[in-house]
């Protein structure tokens, strides 16, 4: 049992809590069994560590309590986290999403989540919170395993693959919607201030989410709406995925 915060081990692991010390190594730390259940079945587990015997894993390294409170900077530690690499999908499927500026990690891993619900298994991070962060982590729920996760511009992306309809959202009703069939990249902009004027101005088609006495919807929200409309699985009111 290591109990040692000092020990080599806990402290390259706890290192792994900063964003330049992940993209350094290429490794990132998943926390509660579904978590490492989720790694475990892509291949990326490295080691695993636990405060408990955990019959599924019997070379679980055991850390006591503090220790992994330490490791994983919560008031209340999981009983097992997992050492992982990074994914490295670089697939870019005929649905997908572009992420900019979103910065609440809450928000990008619940988009992370909807985004594999919805078909849309490659997804653009263009200056996002860090998707490999703990707390987006949680939020993804072992969805990140599944998906294409790639870094860059939207501006890039779209010339790039020019064969890809760009689509953005609209704050004013648009009649006739058009949904364009794949491949197509839907764009989701920052919680306050939507997209940019540079990633608006590469809209093919805009889409309008009518609502009832509210102004905007979360982003989360908003983006889980639009994706079900271009999945393979809507049907409603004439849209076509």
């Amino acid at each position: 049992m290591i109990t040692s915060v000092t020990n080599s081990v806990v402290k390259n692991l706890t290192k792994l809590q900063l964003k330049k010390y992940r993209m350094l190594t290429q490794q990132m730390i998943v926390e509660s069994k579904h978590l490492v259940d989720a790694a475990h079945a892509y291949g990326s587990v490295l080691a695993v560590y636990a405060t408990v015997p955990f019959e599924a894993y019997p070379n679980a390294i055991i850390l006591s309590e503090h220790v992994m409170k330490k490791i994983t900077n919560t008031k209340t530690p999981p009983t097992i986290i997992a050492l992982c690499e990074i994914p490295q999908n670089t697939d870019i499927h005929a649905r997908v999403l572009c992420l900019e500026n979103i910065q609440d990690p809450g928000n990008v891993g619940t988009i992370l989540r909807s985004a594999l619900a919805f078909g849309f298994k490659t997804v653009i991070l263009d200056q996002c919170a860090d998707p490999y962060s703990p707390k987006v982590l949680r939020s993804t729920q072992g969805t990140i395993f599944k998906l294409s996760l790639m870094f860059m511009s939207i501006e890039q992306f779209s010339q790039n693959h020019p064969n890809y309809q760009m689509i953005a959202t609209s704050k004013e009703p648009v009649l006739n919607q058009v949904i364009p069939s794949p491949p197509l990249a839907l764009m989701l902009g920052n919680e306050g201030s939507g997209l940019s004027p540079k990633s608006l101005a590469l809209s093919d088609h805009q889409l309008w989410i009518q609502t009832a006495e509210v102004d905007s919807l979360n982003v989360a929200i908003a983006g889980a709406i639009l994706m079900h409309q271009l999945s393979p699985f809507s049907r409603i009111d004439g849209f076509e995925g």
